[in-house]
């Protein structure tokens, strides 16, 4: 019997991660992500022997980006620069990290909710197109 891809169901994360520019502005939002970034890096996948971890910037791209979490997934996202057995650990950890950053969501007071510099940026950028169209430069 041949194995059944796993995957993981990933969109109210992807949804959420789109208000941020990158890992960073996600932490410096809310820092308790860091935990949560920071502690599924440092996990192992069973037969997992390399001494190098993943990137905290890749595993931000395939959540945010990635509806679902599966290999075939997160080998679009990233363009095909990893092989196989990176591309499996990249979804074991994105389950790990969504499951996670869903339940940290879920306990997000509404206020914090309010996105990252991507957000901010947009909605500056909102103002300054109101004030471009009302003087018919836009």
């Amino acid at each position: 019997m041949a194995n059944i891809p796993k995957t993981f169901d990933n969109a109210s994360v992807a949804r959420f991660l789109a208000d941020y520019w990158s890992a960073s502005d996600l932490i410096d939002s809310i820092p308790q992500t860091d935990d949560i970034l920071s502690g599924v890096l440092g996990l192992k996948t069973s037969g997992d022997t390399s001494t190098r971890s993943l990137s905290r910037s890749t595993l931000f791209v395939v959540l945010q980006n990635c509806d679902t979490i599966d290999v075939r997934s997160i080998d679009e996202v990233t363009l095909g620069r990893y092989g196989e057995r990176t591309l499996q650990a990249y979804a074991a950890l994105g389950r790990v990290a969504s499951k996670a950053l869903a339940a940290l969501i879920q306990r997000l007071p509404a206020t914090a909710r309010t996105g990252g510099l991507k957000k901010a940026q947009q909605r500056l950028d909102d103002v300054h197109r109101h004030e471009l169209e009302a003087a018919g430069l836009c």
